[in-house]
C-alpha cells in the first residue's frame, strides 16, 4: 500500500509548464559578488531558471511545490528539502507554498568544498523528516544570528547535515577542469557583454577551437552560446533601464551589447511578449520608442 506522502503527491495535478534548462536560464553575477548571507523565510518563493556559484537551499514548510535542478524534476511536500549546489540549474514552479530558502556565499563554503573535492551530491532532495527537523531550526538560528563565527558555525553543520543525508559521489576530474573553465566564461561575458562577443573571440580568448568552445559550452547548458549571450544583454538592459531611466533608450540598448536596434526589438518582443513601448507603458514608464522593423 502505498505511503501517505506518495499519495498526496500522486494528487497533485501536473504542473502546465515543464521547467527545462532549455528555457535559458539566467547567471546571477551580481548575487556571486555579495558576501553576505541572503535568506527569504516564511513566505512563498518562486523563481525562474537561475544559478550561480552560491549553495540555495529551500524547506519546504507547507502544502507541495515542484522543484527543478539541472534536468530533474521532483515535487517536494511540507518537511522536505532541496540543495542547489554551486552552478546547479534551479528553479521552482510558482504556487502558494509557504518556504524558507537560504543562499550561502562563497565565503562561507570553503570547508564545504573542501569536504565535498571533486565530488558532487548523490541527490539535490532530502525527504527524509528527520533531517529537516534538524535542518530547519538551523536556517532560523542561520538568519539571526549576529555573530559571525556562530553563523560560520550554524552553516558547516547545517551543509555537514545536508551531506551526511545525501552523500556524494566521485566525478570525472576532466568534468571538475571544465566546470572550472565554465565559471572563467561566465564571469568574463558577464564583464565584456558590451563588447564582440563572437564565437571565434571567445574561443581565441580561452584557448580553445570554435567547435570545441561552442560543444563544450552546450554540454553544460544545452542551449546556443549566442541565445544565452542575447539573454544576457536583454538583462543588462533592464538593469541599465532601471539605474538611469531618463536615458536614452537607443542609448542604453547599443551600452547593452546589442549590434542593432532592430535586433534588440526583436527580441525584447519575442522574451517579453510585447513591443518595449507597450511593456514599458503598462509599467507607467512613457518612452520615445523607435518604430519597429519592417
Amino acid at each position: 500500500m502505498p505511503s501517505k506522502k506518495k499519495q498526496q503527491r500522486e494528487m497533485l495535478p501536473p504542473v502546465e509548464i515543464v521547467l527545462s534548462t532549455k528555457d535559458q536560464p539566467d547567471y546571477e553575477y551580481a548575487r556571486d559578488k555579495e558576501t553576505q548571507i541572503h535568506i527569504s523565510p516564511d513566505k512563498i518563493n518562486n523563481c525562474s531558471p537561475h544559478f550561480h556559484k552560491q549553495v540555495e537551499i529551500i524547506a519546504l514548510q507547507t502544502s507541495q511545490q515542484y522543484i527543478q535542478i539541472n534536468t530533474r524534476q521532483e515535487l517536494l511536500s511540507a518537511g522536505e528539502l532541496a540543495i542547489s549546489d554551486c552552478f546547479d540549474i534551479h528553479s521552482y514552479v510558482y504556487c502558494d507554498a509557504i518556504s524558507t530558502v537560504l543562499i550561502i556565499p562563497e565565503a562561507y563554503l570553503a570547508d564545504y568544498q573542501l569536504y565535498k573535492g571533486n565530488n558532487r551530491l548523490k541527490t539535490n532532495f532530502v525527504r527524509d523528516r528527520a533531517v529537516f527537523d534538524k535542518c530547519f531550526p538551523l536556517l532560523k538560528q542561520i538568519a539571526s544570528a549576529s555573530n559571525p563565527l556562530l553563523r560560520k558555525g550554524m552553516v558547516d553543520e547545517l551543509l555537514g547535515r545536508i551531506v551526511e543525508a545525501v552523500g556524494v559521489e566521485q566525478t570525472e576530474k576532466e568534468s571538475t577542469k571544465e566546470l572550472l573553465l565554465i565559471h572563467r566564461i561566465l564571469d568574463y561575458l558577464d564583464e565584456h557583454y558590451a563588447e564582440d562577443l563572437s564565437l571565434n573571440t571567445l574561443s581565441d580568448e580561452f584557448g580553445y577551437s570554435p567547435t570545441h568552445f561552442s560543444r563544450l559550452f552546450r554540454k553544460f547548458f544545452d542551449y546556443n552560446l549566442n541565445d544565452y549571450i542575447s539573454t544576457l544583454r536583454l538583462r543588462k538592459f533592464f538593469e541599465l533601464k532601471a539605474q538611469f531611466p531618463d536615458k536614452d533608450l537607443i542609448t542604453l540598448i547599443f551600452d547593452s551589447g546589442f549590434s542593432s536596434v532592430p535586433t534588440f526589438y526583436r527580441l525584447f518582443t519575442k522574451k517579453m511578449g510585447s513591443s518595449p513601448k507597450k511593456y514599458f507603458t503598462n509599467a507607467e514608464k512613457q518612452i520615445t520608442l523607435f518604430p519597429p522593423p519592417d
